[in-house]
């Protein structure tokens, strides 16, 4: 299997077994490469992982390389061609969320003798797990939740199932709270909660062969569902372990209480439903409304617990507005700080703080609210919101 890498700067962990086994063809060339593994439909020599028609490139290899932020491969040991007694590729994997996993591109691709080739491969895979939103603002009562503080950098939280054998727990879940995971045995890179199974659970079918299985990435922001922040992790990979029962894709839903004696508390696991979501429930106090803090002038700054005033008055933008894409790439979005659009928003009004646009229709446009300069101070974070944006079509704002 190929070797995680860490990157040293924040711990986090690639791992490129998904890719594994699979043969990727180069563009508009005669190049095959496989990742991690030897290929298969190939006349080059046995154990080549880079060929040219009958001419191998270099011997597979499962050995990742992370050295000044550039994930790399070395595939050496291929065929010697004019001078060059043994030719070598070197494969650079480039970050690209929304990659296929099929995007390859050769350097030179007309050279037929070279010492070293550079395959440049980009896909999902060597991006980094970013972090997503752990703050939530509740528009009708005014409330601020921040869930940052239960974020573990080094380590994960752990609990095991109610569902015994003989007295002992059958499973246990590795889970963190609005990033990934730091490295468990068996468990993705990418996965923000897994299930293991303990000796008593005899599970050897899943990927690492321990029972690990991933059971959820961050599917968005965290909700506010009858009193309680519900934080919802769904495995998007399905190719990369059996689904669950053949059918269901594996999910998390952690449920969050307001208790303030229990400082961070911890999860305890509630269920698993018949559609293999995992439930789990966690009473703490940073479920509980934040003190509001909030800038009485309505001037776009704010006093914070610490006792010092924090003013983001330089961020509005009067020439141009900042900009972003959606995760799918369908949407562009557009906002400003504690001012209007500079740009227009379709027809919406000339108060819009932040607008979504279609890449395919660019009429398509919708107010996400209008233009405020209030901000709420949290324990570890600042909040800006922006209300009374245009509805969808099912009536949601």
């Amino acid at each position: 299997t190929a070797l995680p890498i860490c990157d040293s700067a924040d711990g986090y962990a690639f791992n490129l077994t998904a890719l594994r086994g699979r043969e990727y063809d180069v563009a508009s060339t005669k190049y095959r490469f496989s990742v991690c593994s030897p290929l298969k439909a190939s006349k080059c020599a046995a154990g080549s992982g880079a060929c040219r028609e009958s001419i191998s490139l270099g011997k597979a290899t499962s050995v990742l390389n992370f050295h000044d932020g550039a994930l790399t491969m070395l595939l050496s040991g291929g065929d010697s061609c004019g001078d060059v007694k043994t030719q070598t590729t070197l494969v650079q994997f480039e970050c690209d969320p929304h990659s296929t996993a099929s995007d390859l591109t050769l350097d030179n691709p007309d050279d037929t003798c070279l010492a070293q080739r550079v395959l440049r491969f980009r896909t999902s895979y060597a991006c980094h797990a970013r972090p997503s939103p752990c703050v939530v603002y509740d528009f009708a009562k005014g409330d601020q939740y921040d869930l940052s503080p239960l974020a573990d950098m080094t380590g994960n939280w752990q609990v095991d199932d109610n569902r015994l054998v003989g007295g002992k727990p059958r499973f246990r879940y590795f889970i963190n709270v609005c990033r990934a995971l730091n490295p468990v045995h068996g468990c993705s890179a990418r996965a923000s909660a897994c299930q293991t199974g303990l000796p008593t659970s005899n599970r050897t079918h899943s990927p690492a062969g321990n029972g690990a299985f991933n059971i959820g990435v961050p599917m968005g922001p965290i909700l506010m569902e009858k009193g309680k922040l519900v934080l919802n992790y769904t495995w998007t990979v399905p190719e990369t372990q059996r689904l669950c029962h053949n059918k269901h894709r594996r999910k998390t839903m952690i449920l969050f209480s307001c208790d303030k004696t229990a400082k961070k508390g911890s999860p305890s696991f509630v269920e698993e439903t018949s559609d293999c979501t995992y439930v789990f429930e966690w009473a703490t106090e940073y479920a509980c409304p934040l003190k509001q803090l909030t800038s009485t002038s309505d001037n776009c700054s704010v006093v914070a617990s610490d006792g010092y005033e924090y003013n983001f008055n330089p961020l509005a933008n009067a020439r141009t507005d900042y900009s972003s894409f959606s995760q799918d790439n369908k949407y562009n979005y557009s906002i400003n700080v504690c001012r209007k659009l500079v740009g227009k928003c379709g027809g919406s009004g000339d108060d819009v703080g932040a607008c979504q646009t279609s890449k395919t229709d660019s009429s398509a446009a919708k107010s996400l609210g209008v233009v405020s300069k209030t901000i709420v101070a949290g324990e570890k974070s600042f909040t800006l919101a922006y209300a009374d944006g245009d509805k969808y079509s099912d009536g949601s704002a």
